[in-house]
């Protein structure tokens, strides 16, 4: 019984693994969509965020 047991956690911890592949370009692109929808926009010009008006860095 422990064998089967034993084979049942090897076949499915293998197929886990091999579930773990690289994620398609449409997992992805909804990744994309869910994390901009948290982005405030207009988009910030980094030049403000790092540096005064008089050039010189904040």
């Amino acid at each position: 019984m422990s064998r089967v047991v034993t084979d049942a956690l090897r076949k499915r911890y293998e197929q886990i693994e091999n579930q773990r592949g690289r994620a398609s370009v449409e997992e992805i692109l909804a990744i994309a969509d869910r994390a901009a929808a948290h982005l405030k926009r207009p988009y910030a010009d980094h030049s403000e965020l790092h540096y005064g008006e008089d050039g010189l860095p904040k």
